[in-house]
């Protein structure tokens, strides 16, 4: 069983869409759960944060450890401004980054679906 850090877009400009991507990265992560993997969903993990000046630092603090914890990165989208700073921590030490469309759970595909996107080479 791998730990998988799951990085997905969080913030958002309304509070709607910062629920569905929270959403979103709970779905993505219960289908790597399903598959028998761990995944690491730093939007559930770090979800009592508030998204605030004084608080945002802390929380993307932690999800830097929990990146160390990890044993791969899968990020899902264009990297927003927090999911670079994991990505290049992974990187940094050297930890394997994946990406993949997000896309690919708009329509809430299959298992199936999804784990032949992840059993495929990613774009990293």
């Amino acid at each position: 069983m791998k730990r998988i850090f799951i990085s997905a877009p969080y913030r958002a400009k309304t509070q709607a869409r910062v629920e569905r991507n929270i959403e979103r990265a709970r779905n993505i992560g219960r289908r790597y759960a399903i598959a028998g993997e761990l995944p690491m969903v730093p939007h559930l993990a770090v979800g009592y944060m508030e998204n605030t000046p004084e608080e945002t630092p802390m929380a993307l603090y932690h999800c830097i450890e929990l990146v160390d914890l990890c044993d791969e990165l899968h990020y899902f989208g264009e990297p927003t401004g927090g999911m670079q700073m994991e990505i290049a921590h992974a990187r940094g030490i050297g930890i394997p980054v994946r990406g993949f469309p997000l896309d690919c759970q708009d329509s809430e595909p299959e298992l199936d679906e999804l784990m032949a996107l992840v059993g495929a080479e990613g774009t990293d």
